[in-house]
This record gives C-alpha cells, sequence and structure tokens, in this order.
C-alpha cells in the first residue's frame, strides 16, 4: 500500500482547481466579448457564479464583458435606484454568468 503526502496532495489538487477554472473562465469569454443592450422595456435577470455563492441580480438593462470584466447594469430594488456591478473574469473564483428574459404579465 503507498503512502500519500497529505499536504503535497491537498496543495496539487488545489492548484489544478485553479487551472480548470481560469481555463474554462477563458474559454467561455471567446466568442461573447461584447457589450449587450437589452430594450428599454424589456430587461433580463442574471445570476453570477462564483466559486461557493451565487449573486443573483434583477432587472438588467445591459451587460458588457471583455477579457478581464463583467460590468453589469441593474436596478436595485431595496435602494431604488440603478447600480453597477463588476466582476474580473480572470479570478479564479469566478466561474461563469447566466440570464433569463423577465416574464411580463399583458
Amino acid at each position: 500500500m503507498a503512502k500519500i503526502n497529505e499536504r503535497a496532495f491537498s496543495k496539487i489538487r488545489k492548484e489544478i482547481d485553479k487551472l480548470a477554472i481560469s481555463k474554462r473562465s477563458r474559454a467561455m469569454f471567446n466568442d461573447v466579448e461584447g457589450e449587450y443592450i437589452v430594450g428599454p422595456e424589456n430587461t433580463i435577470n442574471m445570476t453570477v457564479f462564483l466559486k461557493g455563492e451565487e449573486k443573483a441580480l434583477s432587472r438588467v438593462s445591459s451587460f458588457s464583458i471583455n477579457d478581464k470584466w463583467l460590468k453589469i447594469f441593474y436596478f436595485n430594488e431595496v435602494r431604488n435606484k440603478k447600480h453597477v456591478a463588476i466582476f474580473r473574469v480572470d479570478n479564479p473564483n469566478f466561474i461563469g454568468f447566466g440570464y433569463e428574459p423577465n416574464e411580463v404579465e399583458i
């Protein structure tokens, strides 16, 4: 039976996780760089996935992304004003984002 050094194994596993997350983030954003504007009567909900947590933003009017930054312009309902959320996409804690349109009652 082989004996494994727990400390060395833990360090190697953490480095592999960092590499996998950074490569996945870089691969995900090769095709989506640019600025996206939602129409004035429509908004979307976005969720930003970070390692260990999720940030949900509602009533997003536009967002822009480049090789380092994701900027999301949204309406903060608690403070009743527009805000900007900025995330660094090359951060190892950043996993990705997703969005869905708000459903409007007619």
